[in-house]
């Protein structure tokens, strides 16, 4: 079980990586926040479930971008590229 300090640590990482790759693109608030929530899974933070209804459009985002932000935050992980890495500051 991670310590209260990793578990910030963590959720620090995934705002970074949130910010720097989906914050500014042009998705729906519902995506985002499960581009968000992908990312902090992936980082091993606690699960949430969809705030949404299930077989609504807003879920269906919200599950596309979960998918997303965990391929995101393993894709860098593979490569180093996570903040605090050497590898943060390069363009993927």
């Amino acid at each position: 079980m991670p310590t209260p300090d990793e578990q910030l640590c963590s959720l620090r990482t995934a705002q970074q990586v949130y910010e720097r790759e989906f914050a500014h693109c042009q998705r729906s608030p519902e995506w985002k926040a499960g581009a968000l929530r992908g990312l902090r899974l992936a980082a091993g933070l606690a699960p949430a479930a969809s705030p949404y209804a299930s077989g609504t459009a807003q879920d269906d985002a919200w599950g596309s971008g979960n998918l997303v932000g965990a391929a995101e935050w393993k894709w860098r992980a593979e490569r180093g590229q996570l903040p605090g890495q050497p590898g943060w500051g390069e363009q993927a």
